[in-house]
């Protein structure tokens, strides 16, 4: 393969992500009377490239993000939909509202919210620590431990009102569950990625589709325009279905913590009735019926792609994804037959 890690935002959407982030509510234009527009809508998807570009070629070329909101598709998005909603079959729209819909997860408040929670509570908690162990540069109780008379009689004086604060303080705070992310992936990840997978899906279906990737999106303006068709197309479909699956498994078991200390850790695994740690939750067995399902999906839209990159007879010198030939027998081994 060639330029594939360069790609790799391109290709995967998120993956990322990271590091991901619901569904899409945009009116695309396909019920109640609503006049179809193509041309306008081929208007509407050279504004929205314009405005992608802009936020390509920002972002990579911006210092890394401390926050998830500071990506923002949120122009390119609305002019994709926009497009939509004057042709619902407009193959660029859909590509371009696809990617874009699953990015726009990082102006979720909610998603946003449990970020900044999460980011101050592993600031100032060891995981698993013993409850109340001082730590050697000065006192950071763990979460929600607390020391001994004799731990706390060990600290410099000066020290101590400021420890008890700060055990009253987190004491009196509920430490971020993972439950919580759980039912954030559950109400807000997976209606976005079965958005752009749908998104895609519309896309794969035109043969010839190519979507041509500026150098102002690879945020230089001295590289050379490349190519994205439908193996790269594929191969998002790959990333998001098999994201899904695996988003699908996280949220399947409890996993919450007591709390997180070794004490915490200690009560998650031990054996009585009260204790559902890795049980199933609400709804666990069908997402585990639908990760595997994905899964299989995944498999066979790979297959797919490698099919169609090796069936390729256009030029192939400013596609993303090609096959170098010194890599012709590598790019086959282990192929999984369905």
């Amino acid at each position: 393969m060639r330029n594939v890690g360069k790609w790799v935002f391109l290709s995967t959407a998120l993956l990322i992500m990271l590091v991901c982030w619901g569904c899409s509510t945009s009116e695309t234009g396909d019920g109640g009377g609503t006049v179809v527009d193509p041309s306008g809508a081929e208007q509407k998807v050279v504004e929205a490239n314009e405005a992608l570009e802009l936020v390509l070629y920002a972002m990579i070329n911006a210092p890394e993000p401390e926050e998830p909101s500071e990506l923002d598709f949120t122009v390119p998005y609305g002019l994709y939909n926009e497009a939509l909603a004057l042709d619902p079959a407009n193959v660029d729209a859909n590509f371009g509202a696809g990617l874009c819909g699953l990015m726009m997860i990082t102006q979720d408040a909610e998603i946003n919210q449990a970020w900044d929670e999460w980011s101050a509570f592993l600031d100032t908690t060891e995981l698993f620590e013993p409850p109340g162990r001082a730590g050697l540069q000065g006192y950071q109780p763990s979460l929600p431990g607390f020391p001994s008379f004799q731990e706390l009689s060990n600290l410099p004086p000066a020290m101590v009102p400021a420890a008890i604060g700060g055990m009253v303080a987190m004491a009196a705070s509920s430490p971020p569950m993972f439950s919580d992310l759980q039912n954030l992936i559950e109400n807000e990840l997976l209606p976005r990625l079965q958005e752009a997978y749908n998104r895609l899906e519309v896309v794969d279906d035109d043969p010839a589709y190519v979507f041509t990737v500026t150098p102002q999106m690879q945020g230089d303006p001295e590289e050379d325009s490349v190519e994205l068709d439908l193996t790269e197309i594929y191969a998002m479909e790959v990333s998001l279905l098999v994201a899904d699956a695996f988003a699908r498994i996280l949220i399947s078991y409890n996993v919450d913590f007591a709390s997180y200390d070794s004490l915490g850790l200690l009560q998650a695994f031990q054996q009585n009735a009260s204790n559902s740690f890795l049980k199933l939750r609400s709804g666990g067995a069908g997402h585990l019926a639908m990760s595997k399902s994905n899964l299989i999906t995944a498999l066979n839209k790979a297959k797919t792609g490698i099919s169609f990159l090796e069936n390729e007879t256009d030029y192939q010198g400013d596609d993303i994804i090609v096959i170098e030939p010194e890599n012709q027998e590598d790019l086959f081994v282990g192929r999984v037959q369905m």
